[in-house]
């Protein structure tokens, strides 16, 4: 069973263990405040699982992950200065 936690991050159940899969591979999966989101879901529903034993992460298209997304980090285009805790702030 396959499911979308946001279309940045799929994440498909087997017997045992979950693949989570990057899913911007347009953006070379370049990492986005809503990749993080769904792939920190991903990986607490996985913990909370008990017949998830392994969880394999992936990417899809020619790039596992480019690195992260600078244009969310652009300060021309945030509306207030960045909240504590967020990635590359």
């Amino acid at each position: 069973m396959t499911e979308n936690l946001t279309p940045a991050v799929l994440v498909t159940h087997h017997s045992g263990w979950s693949e989570i899969q990057c899913n911007r591979p347009d953006r070379l999966n370049a990492f986005s405040d809503e990749m993080q989101a769904g792939l920190l879901a991903a990986l607490s529903h996985a913990a909370s699982d008990p017949s998830c034993r392994a969880v394999l992460l992936t990417g899809s298209g020619r790039a596992f992950c480019a690195g992260q997304d600078l244009t969310e980090r652009d300060p021309r285009r945030r509306s207030g200065p960045p909240r504590s805790g967020q990635v590359g702030a």
